[in-house]
């Protein structure tokens, strides 16, 4: 009798280790297969940003007028993207701090693959004043003086990427 219960007991251990392996190795392949999976993200890999005019009248107001360029590597389904202007702004104590220069932002649909969207930036007069970017020469200027990023903002107004453009002064 006691030869039958070590017997019921050792296959009762060997059992126990047996789930105990299996669930260990589930788990353990799991987390591998999702740490060694490649994900691959929307990425920004080209930015261009072009002077057009100083002194562009729409609507009653002055805009300074820029062309605008990015290319979006999407390896995904097609994805809603805000594209606009980070800029360093002046504070009362002569420092800079980093704003987003809300009346820049333009909306474009990234397909997937790789494309080059082009793209018209107008930037009122009264937000290149908050700045320090009023007369025609430095609205001229402003992007290199004042180090304009273009950041691009997801569907969800995620920030994805924050890219410096080429400046270019035809």
């Amino acid at each position: 009798m006691r030869g039958i219960s070590n017997i019921i007991a050792a296959l009762g251990l060997i059992a126990v280790a047996m789930v105990a392996v299996v669930v260990g190795f589930t788990i353990i392949s799991q987390y591998l297969s999702q740490a060694l999976k490649p994900r691959y993200d929307l990425s920004i890999s080209y930015a261009k940003l072009v002077f057009i005019t100083a002194n562009e009248n729409a609507g009653g107001a002055t805009y300074a007028t820029f062309k605008g360029e990015i290319g979006v590597a999407n390896p995904s389904a097609s994805a809603q993207l805000r594209v606009c202007i980070l800029t360093a702004k002046p504070t009362q104590s002569g420092e800079f701090e980093s704003t987003v220069i809300q009346e820049s932002c333009v909306s474009l649909t990234a397909d997937s693959g790789y494309n080059v969207y082009s793209f018209i930036i107008r930037v009122p007069d009264t937000a290149l004043e908050e700045i320090g970017c009023d007369e025609t020469t430095a609205k001229m200027m402003c992007p290199h003086t004042r180090g304009w990023h273009f950041i691009i903002y997801d569907s969800g107004n995620t920030p994805i990427a924050t890219v410096k453009p080429v400046y270019i002064i035809p």
